[in-house]
């Protein structure tokens, strides 16, 4: 898995503005009901779409504090959607190793998911197609309120 989540961190590298960054996180998986108590647990919490989402809303979650990924015990990587997931959760983890500051925990999603939405479409397709996330949607779970 080390080799996977370093070519992964490698293209965000080359592709985004992040840091280029030699610590991988941890991975550890979870039922889908702990992921809800893991990101409200979580100050920058991953994929923020209110208090009433429920547990299939939250996929993954990326807990600065431990520099751990959670991704759910079904998860298997064997798609391009799949490991969209885990590279979204890789962009927390670059932002939290370089340092980066933002107004809102909502505001690192905005990276988080262009480049996840730039991965599906080396495999032609994206965020809408794979997990139902037009562009007002994408804007309401990234800007601060």
């Amino acid at each position: 898995m080390d080799a996977l989540l370093i070519a992964m961190m490698l293209w965000l590298s080359a592709n985004f503005d992040l840091p280029t960054v030699q610590e991988v996180p941890r991975i550890q998986y979870a039922p889908a009901a702990a992921m809800v108590a893991l990101r409200h647990d979580n100050s920058s919490s991953a994929n923020p779409s209110g208090p009433d989402s429920a547990a299939a809303d939250t996929l993954a979650v990326y807990r600065d504090d431990t520099q751990t990924i959670y991704l759910r015990d079904e998860w298997r990587g064997h798609t391009a959607a799949d490991l969209s997931i885990l590279l979204h959760e890789l962009v927390h983890h670059m932002q939290n190793i370089g340092k980066r500051k933002f107004e809102c925990s909502q505001q690192r999603e905005q990276l988080a998911y262009q480049a996840q939405d730039r991965w599906l479409n080396l495999f032609a397709t994206d965020l809408q197609k794979e997990f139902g996330l037009d562009a007002f949607t994408l804007l309401v779970k990234s800007s601060c309120y």
